[in-house]
């Protein structure tokens, strides 16, 4: 593999589900969004109030696509309130997909309660 194919594996071009195309710069070490997170004080997110953590996270995820999103540029080609949040779940596990213990999921999952059949005695 030449050195220009392993810098390219920096970088992810994909069509959203709601059908933006997007080149993000994929992160290969959780410093950046380690420090990130502290930034916008989310080291600690359980502490906040539902309201807190909202803004927060939206202020983080505005940051780190400004940062990581090559194409649209946020601000100049598309902004970021633009987004469907659907496509800021997958825009976000594409940047952070080599960091495996940080992905959102793209689709809300919703887990059923055991009723009726429980198992545990």
């Amino acid at each position: 593999m030449s050195i220009e194919e392993y810098k390219r594996k920096k970088f992810k071009t994909f069509t959203t589900s709601e059908g933006l195309k997007v080149t993000v710069k994929v992160l290969t070490s959780p410093l950046p969004f380690v420090k990130l997170l502290k930034k916008h004080g989310l080291e600690k997110p359980e502490k906040l109030s539902p309201e807190e953590l909202l803004e927060k996270s939206e202020a983080f995820q505005k940051e780190l696509f400004e940062k990581y999103m090559v194409s649209p540029k946020i601000g100049e080609e598309i902004d970021f309130e633009d987004i469907f949040d659907v496509d800021r779940a997958e825009i976000q596990n594409a940047i952070c997909e080599k960091l495996q213990w940080f992905r959102l999921p793209s689709q809300p999952t919703i887990q059923k309660p055991n009723i009726g059949n429980s198992h545990s005695r």
